[in-house]
């Protein structure tokens, strides 16, 4: 499930997930209302934060939102948000580029 806005738009997304062959498994649901939100959550177990290092974002919002729904998450950043997991009792692993 995706919600919030795609940055490259949502229908290469979709596009995307089709060419994958699933396109019957990905659910797009734009911006939600708090209520949406809670409930789109309470149906999931984990929160992905695929943002790149140069997105210039430290602690993203959906960071929160998993969070106060008591979703596992994953990131990809580093910094304030690594931080915080860490912080939060949560374990994190770096990619070894070498």
């Amino acid at each position: 499930m995706l919600h919030g806005e795609l940055p490259v738009g949502e229908p290469k997304w979709k596009q995307f997930a089709s060419e994958l062959d699933l396109a019957e498994r990905v659910r797009f649901h734009g911006y939600l209302d708090a209520e949406s939100l809670a409930d789109l959550f309470s149906r999931c177990e984990l929160g992905v934060i695929p943002m790149s290092a140069d997105s210039f974002v430290g602690l993203p919002y959906k960071l929160c939102d998993y969070v106060k729904a008591g979703l596992g998450v994953v990131s990809s950043l580093e910094g304030e948000c690594n931080s915080f997991l860490a912080w939060n009792f949560c374990v994190f692993a770096k990619r070894n580029n070498s």
